[in-house]
Formats: C-alpha cells, sequence, structure tokens
C-alpha cells in the first residue's frame, strides 16, 4: 500500500513538474514572439520615417532648385527688358534709324 502512494505521488509530482516546464515554455515562446514583433514594429517605422524624411528632403531640394531657376529666368528678363535697351543708346544709330546727322544719345 505505501509503495503504491510512494508511486502515485511520484506520477503527481512528475506531471507537476510537465506542466510547470510547458508553462515556462509557452510564457518564454510568447515573450520571444512579442519582442520579435515589437522589433519589427519598431524598425519598420522608423525605415518609414527614415523614407518620410529622405522624400522632404528631396522635395526641399527640387523646391529651392525651381527657386533658383526662376531666379536665374528672372535676372535673364531683367537683362534682356532693362539693360540691353539701355546699351542700345549709348550707339551710334545707323543711317536706317536716323536721318540726316547721326546722333548719339
Amino acid at each position: 500500500m505505501c509503495k503504491s502512494r510512494f508511486i502515485i505521488i511520484i506520477i503527481i509530482i512528475i506531471i507537476i513538474i510537465i506542466i510547470i516546464i510547458i508553462i515556462v515554455v509557452v510564457v518564454v515562446v510568447v515573450v520571444v514572439v512579442v519582442v520579435v514583433v515589437v522589433v519589427v514594429v519598431v524598425v519598420v517605422v522608423v525605415v518609414i520615417i527614415i523614407i518620410i524624411i529622405i522624400i522632404i528632403i528631396i522635395i526641399i531640394i527640387i523646391i529651392i532648385i525651381i527657386i533658383i531657376i526662376i531666379i536665374i529666368i528672372i535676372i535673364i528678363i531683367i537683362i534682356i527688358i532693362i539693360i540691353i535697351p539701355l546699351c542700345q543708346f549709348g550707339q551710334e544709330p545707323e543711317p536706317s534709324q536716323a536721318t540726316g546727322m547721326a546722333l548719339v544719345c
């Protein structure tokens, strides 16, 4: 009788140990999965933020280039409209431009 109780106690202890091991393994697996998911989410968020920053930098560079091109075009237009006609006043008129004497402005 005593031997059978001892065997039953040992079997119960073994079952309890197996249950504890299963619980520990499940908890460890859950923790590892949660950590992996968190790391993946953080990496994805960081990559998305980096991509957004790169896109913003590219847009800023494009805007700066467009502004520079517009300034250059405005300068060229100013040269064409203002400076070139002013230079023509200092030239001697050709015979077709003036009748009689040539006038110098």
